[in-house]
């Protein structure tokens, strides 16, 4: 059966076989690794296909609200990757509570063969002085292909109008969360 998890108003379904892991809400990160060096930085979902690969989904939504972070949007994802990273390889070797945890999710996509990210990106469809949406000076697909080569030269983004690179479904809700029916 699909999981179906939301980020703001965006709901999202994963297709059935994979697993999902939403590290800010995990244990071993809140407790152990958030305030890892000074503080660490999580991706909205990490997320394991059958195949094992690892995907690893930001969501930003400037539908509504701009931008208001001086570091430039690439620049934060591309930490969230690398911290993200150092967390499974640390929730991996130390969180051992149970399999459903950081660790347990940790253990069943490390090593992967591949590391896939995406980052869902949600504009206002007419940008205004009042929501003018994330501020871009390039092609948003290549400046984060460029900051994340390392990793995944092959990145994308993508919104709930522009979704076929990504074997998942997103659509808006409401900002009210999800009822056990509706999930």
């Amino acid at each position: 059966m699909p999981t179906s998890m939301q980020e703001g108003r965006i709901h999202f379904r994963f297709p059935s076989g994979w697993r999902v892991l939403r590290p800010g809400e995990a244990t071993y990160y809140r407790r152990h690794h958030q305030s890892f060096c000074g503080g660490q930085k999580e991706m909205d979902f990490l997320l394991v296909a059958p195949d094992r690969t690892l995907w690893m989904l930001e969501v930003k939504d400037y539908t509504t609200d701009p931008r208001s972070k001086p570091q430039d949007l690439m620049d934060e994802i591309a930490v969230k990757v690398r911290d993200s990273l150092a967390l499974l390889a640390a929730a991996s070797a130390n969180d051992r509570t149970s399999p459903a945890t950081a660790g347990g999710f940790a253990r069943s996509v490390l090593p992967s063969p591949r590391i896939r990210v995406a980052l869902h990106l949600e504009n206002p469809v007419k940008p205004s002085k009042l929501f003018p949406g994330a501020k871009l000076a390039a092609d948003p697909t290549q400046l984060l292909r460029t900051r994340l080569r390392s990793v995944d030269a092959h990145a994308v983004v993508v919104s709930t109008h522009d979704r076929v690179r990504v074997p998942w479904t997103s659509q808006w809700r409401s900002s009210e969360p999800l009822s056990e029916s509706q999930a």
